[in-house]
């Protein structure tokens, strides 16, 4: 993984954005409209989907987002929390989420 192509070959994207019906995780190879682009550590501490770890991640994200839109005034991202399953087993990190540039 670190080629300088391996995450366009082997990343998690999406078929569409991370907080919709129709969202399904592929690799990157495969058809896609959203790529996760960085991981968001959330404080040991903080209760699951809580609004103060939710606004702080959301905002690391959006500062992510801003770095990749290369001076554009409008972007989108989104940050995606772990699973309840995967919350209650330790993961204390999401996802930051761009659309694909294409």
């Amino acid at each position: 993984l670190d080629a300088p192509d391996a995450l366009d070959q082997f990343g998690t994207c999406g078929t569409a954005a991370p907080d919709t019906k129709n969202f399904e995780r592929v690799v990157c190879s495969e058809k896609h409209a959203w790529r996760a682009v960085d991981v968001i550590d959330l404080p040991e501490d903080a209760r699951y989907l809580a609004g103060p770890a939710t606004s702080t991640a959301d905002a690391a994200c959006k500062d992510i987002a801003s770095e990749r839109a290369n001076g554009a005034l409008q972007y989108t991202w989104a940050f995606e929390w772990p699973t309840r399953a995967q919350w209650q087993t330790g993961q204390r990190y999401g996802y930051c989420w761009v659309p694909e540039a294409g």
